[in-house]
């Protein structure tokens, strides 16, 4: 099981649910925090069931659809395994 939130900004959105659904994750809420805010950030919370590698790499898969972590090597691939950058 797996439950998570991330931030997207309004133009990234539909593109994560998208990469989540695609892998069996359901969106279990949307929302901001500021109002009135440039760039608007979002926060989408979501929750699956299953085996811990498939949930592992659907997250991933979302979080490759966002800009920075399609900014951060060009491949949306900014972390290395443990989590630390790559260099």
């Amino acid at each position: 099981m797996v439950m998570g939130d991330t931030c997207v900004t309004r133009d990234e959105l539909q593109l994560a649910m998208d990469a989540l659904r695609r892998g069996g994750i359901r969106i279990t809420g949307i929302h901001n925090h500021l109002l009135g805010q440039t760039g608007q950030v979002m926060f989408m919370h979501f929750e699956g069931e299953g085996d811990a590698s498939e949930l592992a790499r659907t997250i991933r898969a979302g979080w490759d659809t966002l800009s920075i972590s399609r900014a951060t090597n060009g491949k949306g691939t900014g972390t290395r395994r443990g989590g630390r950058p790559q260099e």
